[in-house]
């Protein structure tokens, strides 16, 4: 049909149907598209694109595809429950914990509403839902920029700026702060600069490399930075059941030494010690302190020593 007439909708569409479930997903999300160049508000056409992006891990376009599905079709109930999936895919579930996490949250408010009163102009860093932000124009800043290098993320941040009554003191840039500049995204360097760029481990969402280059060329020399520093405090443990996977061997009589290539050895993971058995070896001891305004060129790794045990080893900073 479509060797006699490519500009066949129906044909197009089943085209892709037909490559998609020969495994060509590619292939077939090129049909789709010649299907929606025919009729730009196919709600079918839409979804199915959405769907075929998301199969190959394009969330933002797939996002797009499914919104102008729900646009084209309201009431499909399916449509909705596909975009909603695939927005979860988008980000990692803990940004629902963190959210929940009230006493952060009023330790940040604390010191957002000390600190911002007044600042000409706030970058915050990795803003999220766009809550630290808000925090800082409700407490009297006149301007804030808000950076978020997850894209369908920014753009649901700046909608909960705009809901929140802040939208024309709040910009939000769909970029790493390290792409940033002054006089192109930001008016003028920062008196002020939030972030949450924290992980479990503290440092492995690039907090570092953020905070370095923010200092050098994107805030004033006197600008406050929220949170000034971190210290990272430690205690050895022992787990006598994980070391069958620190690392693997045998599983059940079988050599799955293979399978260690996926498991990173000096990077940190998270254990719950209430379902783990374990034995505690030290006393709480301090591993690094961090002062964000004035961090080192290089986070070089640096032995420590723990007194209770005698234990020696190297942590590894990013």
């Amino acid at each position: 049909m479509i060797a006699l007439n490519a500009r066949h909708f129906d044909a197009q569409l089943n085209l892709s149907g037909t490559l998609s479930r020969m495994g060509r997903p590619t292939e077939a999300a090129a049909a789709c598209r010649a299907a929606l160049d025919i009729d730009p508000r196919n709600a079918v056409a839409y979804h199915n694109l959405g769907q075929l992006y998301r199969e190959q891990g394009q969330y933002e376009a797939a996002l797009h595809a499914l919104e102008q599905a729900v646009k084209a079709d309201p009431g499909n109930a399916q449509y909705r429950i596909n975009l909603r999936d695939t927005y979860r895919r988008t980000i990692p579930s803990w940004h629902f914990s963190m959210l929940n996490d009230q006493a952060r949250n009023d330790a940040f408010e604390r010191a957002i509403a000390k600190a911002a009163p007044g600042r000409r102009l706030v970058l915050d860093i990795g803003t999220g839902s766009g809550l630290l932000a808000m925090m800082a124009a409700r407490a009297g800043a006149e301007r804030v920029v808000a950076c978020e290098a997850n894209t369908p993320l920014a753009q649901v941040a700046a909608r909960i700026i705009a809901r929140n009554g802040y939208g024309d003191r709040i910009t939000v840039v769909a970029k790493r702060s390290t792409q940033l500049a002054v006089g192109q995204d930001l008016p003028q360097p920062a008196d002020l600069l939030i972030s949450e760029i924290l992980d479990a481990g503290l440092l492995g969402e690039g907090v570092i490399r953020s905070f370095r280059h923010a200092c050098a060329a994107l805030v004033t020399a006197d600008a406050v930075i929220i949170p000034a520093g971190a210290t990272v405090y430690g205690v050895l443990i022992e787990c006598p059941e994980l070391r069958r996977v620190n690392p693997i061997k045998a599983i059940s009589g079988f050599d799955l030494g293979e399978f260690d290539i996926f498991r990173n050895p000096v990077a940190h993971g998270q254990i719950t010690l209430a379902q783990e058995p374990h034995r505690v070896l030290s006393e709480p001891f301090e591993m690094a302190h961090f002062d964000f305004r004035h961090l080192p060129n290089e986070a070089a790794p640096r032995p420590l020593t723990s007194r209770s045990c005698g234990a020696s080893w190297a942590p590894r900073w990013a």
